[in-house]
């Protein structure tokens, strides 16, 4: 039902894990601070649960019990995530890319902007 990251004391960040539970649909457990409040983090606005402390971890786990569709969700928010954002998406730019590496028909800005939009 859930993944979490590593937790350690004072040390917040997005580790693998991340990764194969978004892409596998599962509600996950994360503790970066930064991806709560950086627009410009990978992670920004992702469907991740982010418990900071450890208190929030047991009070998620409290809340699954009386809630547990709302996890449900979560997870099939976070395959549709991660394929958004990390998966056959940006793929999909990483082909444009390609696509104009080969015909040299690109500038700095033209490749950037396939990331951007």
């Amino acid at each position: 039902t859930f993944t979490t990251n590593a937790f350690r004391e004072n040390k917040t960040d997005i580790g693998g894990v991340c990764y194969e539970s978004l892409a596998a649909g599962t509600a996950h457990i994360n503790n970066c601070a930064d991806a709560i409040k950086n627009p410009r983090h990978k992670f920004y606005r992702s469907p991740m649960i982010h418990a900071l402390h450890e208190h929030e971890i047991y009070d998620i786990f409290r809340d699954y019990e009386q809630n547990p569709d709302t996890y449900k969700e979560i997870a099939l928010r976070s395959k549709k995530w991660f394929d958004e954002h990390l998966g056959i998406e940006l793929a999909k730019k990483y082909v444009k890319v390609m696509e104009k590496l080969s015909t040299n028909e690109h500038d700095h800005n033209t490749l950037r902007e396939i990331f951007e939009n």
